[in-house]
């Protein structure tokens, strides 16, 4: 193979190896927004079943922020990345 053959296929590369990069760079961003998901998902639901062993408790305005706090960021999570994908 000439050097020029080389050059040429290394060309013809580059678009295929700059798309395998985005992609996984994509993959990477997806697989920490489900994490962070899972994370507040958890947090939810802790907070939740701690409430429930105690069913006659009003809750505080202490609680009712954190709820929030956790639905809004859940919500933002839960919306498609920016570009819409």
């Amino acid at each position: 193979m000439s050097l020029k053959q080389v050059i040429d296929y290394l060309d013809e590369l580059g678009p295929i190896l700059r798309a395998g990069i985005e992609a996984l760079d994509k993959s990477d961003r997806e697989v920490e927004r489900l994490r962070k998901r899972e994370k507040i998902g958890s947090q939810m639901a802790n907070l939740c079943f701690n409430l429930k062993q105690r069913s006659d408790h009003v809750l505080s305005g202490r609680e009712v922020a954190i709820l929030k706090g956790l639905q809004e960021s859940w919500d933002a999570l839960a919306a498609p990345p920016e570009g819409g994908e």
